[in-house]
């Protein structure tokens, strides 16, 4: 990932679980057999963040 300046994002391993790894920042959970949910901390300009969450199903044929 990327910043605003087009720096690339670094984010520190915190814990890993048997389903997920959680990252300084980032966490990528795997959500029954064909899910992953990826959520990202996001800082707005006031200095607060919020989460979002971007949730991904495999593709069967």
């Amino acid at each position: 990932m990327e910043d605003a300046s087009g720096k690339a994002e670094q984010f520190r391993l915190v814990a890993i679980e048997q389903d997920a790894a959680y990252f300084d920042g980032l966490t990528l959970a795997r959500e029954g057999e064909d899910g992953l949910v990826v959520t990202v901390r996001i800082a707005r300009e006031d200095g607060t963040s919020f989460e979002a969450p971007f949730r991904y199903r495999r593709a069967r044929d």
